[in-house]
């Protein structure tokens, strides 16, 4: 996996305040269909941990495992 251009894991990230928790957005915006929400957490998780810029806050799965949708995802830019 890898950033995509213009992706909105991508904006969200570079818009994310320093040091302060974010929270991805669900109701109301591109990311309300849980695959989409799903798939943008992960990108950025995994982008986030490549490159040492980010810190998972909050994490929660659809069933509680690992490989289940991501229904809710916090976490903080470091860099």
């Amino acid at each position: 996996m890898q950033w995509q251009d213009h992706s909105i894991a991508r904006q969200i990230f570079a818009q994310a305040p320093l040091g302060e928790p974010v929270r991805l957005p669900q109701a109301g915006t591109s990311l309300e269909n849980p695959y989409v929400f799903d798939s943008v957490a992960r990108e950025i998780k995994f982008a986030g941990s490549e490159f040492g810029a980010l810190e998972v806050i909050e994490e929660r799965t659809l069933s509680g495992s690992d490989d289940a949708l991501i229904v809710d995802f916090v976490f903080r830019r470091l860099v």
